[in-house]
């Protein structure tokens, strides 16, 4: 009950971010994927199911979510005219480091964890080692690889909006570098309106 809470929360909150519906169908699919893959794992440590993993297994879907959003997002962001596997690298060179080192980091800062006295610490170490591991997997490998295999639409709002951009750019670029005749030999360029 209360993972499936948890995944309406994420069906609820990711449309306003990833802005569209294929991407939160895909995110939906990732964190249920790596969700089984825990429950998996609490078995593959000895542990058993009791409260503590229920809390890392709910827990686990507001941590993996970020690992995979971002490089999602940043995929349907890109040039829509691109094909998709330029897309996926486009998002990989933007969001992949920033993804690893934010998971790296994590697991360094619950390293501590795993050398505690208590069961119960290195019961937190063990889901939130786990969790971090799927969580980097999947976002990493497992959702940019259904990217960029998957036949997944370009909406044409997001050509028409990529368009819109670009022709704002050119037109900016356009004001900021004028090239202007001054005789038949010279051309002088005016940046911001001062004259070079």
């Amino acid at each position: 009950m209360n993972f499936a809470l948890v995944l309406l929360a994420v069906c609820v909150i990711s449309p306003f971010v990833l802005k569209q519906p294929v991407a939160v169908l895909l995110l939906l699919l990732i964190v249920a994927f790596i969700d089984v893959d825990l429950y998996a794992s609490i078995y593959f440590w000895g542990t058993q199911v009791n409260s503590l993993t229920m809390i890392g297994l709910v827990m686990a879907v507001g941590l993996v979510v970020d690992y995979n959003a971002h490089i999602t997002h940043c995929f349907f962001m890109a040039d829509p005219t691109l094909p998709r596997p330029e897309r996926l690298c486009v998002a990989m060179k933007t969001m992949g480091k920033s993804v690893f080192m934010g998971g790296l980091t994590t697991l360094l800062g619950i390293t501590p964890l795993a050398f505690a006295q208590s069961e119960l610490f290195r019961v937190f170490f063990k889901m939130f080692f786990s969790i971090i591991v799927f969580g980097l997997l999947h976002g990493l490998i497992l959702g940019p690889t259904l990217l960029a295999i998957l036949p997944i639409p370009t909406p044409d709002s997001l050509v028409q909006l990529h368009e819109q951009w670009r022709g704002k750019d050119l037109e900016n670029e356009g004001k900021k570098h004028k090239q202007v005749p001054t005789d038949e030999n010279a051309i002088a360029v005016v940046i911001d309106d001062t004259k070079l």
